[in-house]
């Protein structure tokens, strides 16, 4: 038997099925994984065979809020990729497709391939009614202004892969929300925003052992005895660069080492007084998961990378989201008493209080341990394994020859 994973090409989300995959690779079964060669070595090192996939060509459409913007990427990422995906499904005859939830392409080609498909959700897991009545959605997409220019761009591309493949429109909620018969959201219950609004269709799998084979280098040493405060907000946020200058003036009068993961912000518009024996890792190649074995406070956008590394370590979260889930997430951990929530342009005085009173919080502490305990207790990724590998059981045989739905028009 034989799995095609298919992801965004976002460390967040490729990171949460290499668990499934070598889980999987050890059961005997064939992982085939669709990405860009960024993945490919941490890939293959969990069991997958890589498959290359050229970089998406360059989104031309509106720019604006994420909350906008999304459903026209991923829209614009569909007509790039869709028939990129069917050659591969034609080349690889996978008994089932494993895509991400953002993932249009691969939902796309594989019903249009006939293949079934699983979903993997590597942030909150969402439905039409959070994504457009949900308050903290709502509020998201007012401040974001007009949304007409990208409902518009949406349109035309679904306009051009309805030509292509016979499918009919979609609208951005659609597009961005493309999920399965089984969703296996890395996620626990207990971190799931509205967790009561999902039914039997999403397996709520939590972490499993998120510790990665693939190590980056970090210099240890210079971290020292004081308590750790490290600060990231992942590879694809930013919260600006008078964010990271506050941050840096009000460590100046917290007894801490901050670590801090580069954003492009840090230096586009100057140098950043960083308190002395502050840490700056390249984005990307901080090892984030023993650097929150060690801290005491992650300062985050509150993804749901963050998330579930900062439940299994028990580090209490100081959160600045970027995103209307994010804000979602954070609300979560507020009411698990774990995480503390910044104003959107936090100055330094606000950040230093913010640190300081969570630092010396033990109660804190202690409610973040105890939710660690409950995460690892509740892991599901052995339940995920067998949805897997059930849904590849129960597909009938495939025929000798699969025709390609290769489309001649454009």
């Amino acid at each position: 038997m034989k799995a095609l994973f298919i992801n965004v090409s976002s460390v967040g989300h490729v990171v949460p099925t290499l668990g499934l995959v070598r889980a999987l690779v050890q059961r005997g079964i064939e992982v085939a994984y669709l990405e860009i060669d960024a993945h490919r070595a941490e890939l293959e090192a969990n069991g997958a065979r890589f498959v290359p996939f050229a970089p998406f060509s360059p989104y031309q459409g509106p720019q604006g809020a994420q909350i906008l913007a999304l459903p026209a990427v991923l829209a614009h990422c569909a007509v790039d990729a869709t028939q990129t995906v069917l050659d591969a499904i034609d080349a690889e005859r996978p008994d089932i497709v494993v895509h991400d939830l953002l993932c249009t392409w691969g939902r796309l080609a594989a019903d249009l391939a006939g293949v079934p498909r699983i979903a993997s959700v590597a942030s909150a897991a969402l439905t039409r009614d959070m994504l457009t009545r949900e308050p903290i959605a709502r509020a998201w997409r007012a401040a974001a202004g007009d949304p007409s220019a990208f409902d518009a761009f949406v349109a035309r591309c679904w306009d051009a892969i309805g030509r292509r493949y016979g499918c009919p429109p979609e609208d951005g909620v659609s597009t961005a929300l493309n999920t399965a018969p089984t969703n296996l959201v890395h996620l626990s219950r207990a971190l799931q925003p509205n967790a009561d609004a999902f039914g039997a269709d999403y397996l709520f799998c939590g972490s499993g052992e998120p510790r990665r084979l693939v190590a980056q280098d970090f210099d240890w040493s210079r971290v020292g005895a004081r308590p750790v405060v490290y600060a990231s907000f992942g590879t694809a946020h930013d919260p600006g660069h008078a964010f990271y200058a506050a941050l840096a003036r009000a460590m100046h009068d917290v007894d801490a080492t901050l670590v801090a993961v580069e954003s492009p912000s840090m230096t586009q518009t100057g140098p950043i007084a960083w308190p002395d024996g502050t840490i700056v890792c390249a984005n990307g190649a901080a090892p984030q998961l023993a650097l929150l074995e060690r801290a005491a406070l992650f300062v985050s956008h509150v993804g749901g990378g963050a998330v579930r590394e900062a439940a299994w370590t028990g580090t209490p979260m100081l959160g600045l989201p970027q995103t209307f889930e994010q804000d979602l997430l954070l609300q979560r951990l507020t009411e698990h008493g774990v995480a503390r929530r910044l104003s959107p342009e936090p100055d330094a005085g606000e950040i230093a209080a913010a640190v300081r009173a969570m630092l010396a919080d033990p109660a804190l502490r202690t409610r973040a341990a105890c939710l660690a305990m409950s995460e690892r207790a509740s892991n599901a990724q052995q339940q995920a394994l067998d949805a897997i590998v059930g849904a590849m059981r129960a597909r009938p045989p495939s025929p000798a020859a699969r025709p390609s739905p290769r489309a001649d028009a454009n």
